[in-house]
């Protein structure tokens, strides 16, 4: 089992939808719907230096050809002391069965304006690749524990929440069990073992603004109208958003930018 630790406090968009989660199910459903973003972004970035003058037509294939999405179903979130006696194997989802595996590639896009201006912005490449092969521990949680707090840097581990998800990427998907775990103070470590190997992507980006400065702080935004379309077929506006932040409807793990970002990216 690899972790990353992150602190994480839920600053994106909520939807009515996330009226009915538990606060673990936002965290977890947020930093899907982030990632799947990013990759949106480097695809769209990386489709308008390819080509300058492309169609909002073609740039939306584009995007919607390289995403990389997702569905959760059936969360189960308890007390890791609830199951300290049962079988680790069977009740954390440490996949090492050799099938395909999601690799994740962190990327800071730049563009840069004169002799002194670079503007910033995160994004993704998602890549098919084979996973870990090998036995998964037969001990015990209880006996595990130690070992799984040494690993995610949180101590204590205290909760944890279970649940199915489906990735599709270039016509491809998987379905598989994944966890996420839980300590004090708003710290998360991310069990998925089929994307980014262990989850450290999706720790990263609940902590890491996905917001499209490049498309929308620099006069690509002005001087080509298929970014500019783009942005504002995607963008979103809700009591909750936050400025400089994905804007996230998270029933569906979907985000765009947030709108007054957007308004003021026009003048």
């Amino acid at each position: 089992m690899r972790f990353l630790t992150v602190f994480y406090v839920l600053l994106v968009s909520l939807s009515a939808f996330a009226v009915d989660m538990t606060p673990e199910e936002q965290t977890i459903r947020t930093a899907y719907a982030k990632l799947s973003y990013a990759v949106d972004l480097e695809t769209a970035i990386g489709a308008v230096k390819a080509n300058p003058k492309v169609t909002y037509a073609q740039l939306a294939q584009d995007v919607a050809k390289g995403s990389l999405t997702f569905r959760l179903t059936n969360f189960s979130c308890a007390d890791i002391s609830s199951v300290a006696n049962q079988k680790y194997a069977s009740t954390f989802d440490d996949i090492r069965d050799g099938g395909d595996v999601i690799d994740i590639t962190s990327v800071t896009e730049k563009v840069t304006e004169g002799q002194d201006r670079e503007t910033l912005m995160p994004g993704a490449r998602p890549e098919w690749s084979h996973g870990l092969k090998g036995p998964v521990p037969t001990s015990t949680v209880a006996q595990m524990l130690p070992v799984m707090e040494q690993e995610s840097g949180i101590t204590p581990l205290l909760r944890y929440c279970g649940y199915t998800v489906t990735v599709s990427f270039e016509g491809r998907s998987r379905t598989y069990p994944a966890d996420f775990y839980f300590g004090l103070d708003g710290k998360v470590a991310p069990g998925d073992m089929v994307v980014a190997l262990g989850g450290g992507t999706l720790a990263e980006l609940l902590v890491k603004p996905v917001y499209p400065q490049a498309l929308v702080e620099t006069a690509m935004f002005g001087k080509n109208s298929a970014i500019r379309e783009f942005l504002e077929t995607n963008q979103r506006s809700n009591a909750t958003c936050r400025h400089g932040e994905a804007c996230c409807d998270l029933s569906v793990l979907q985000c765009g930018v947030y709108s007054p970002d957007l308004k003021a990216g026009r003048q």
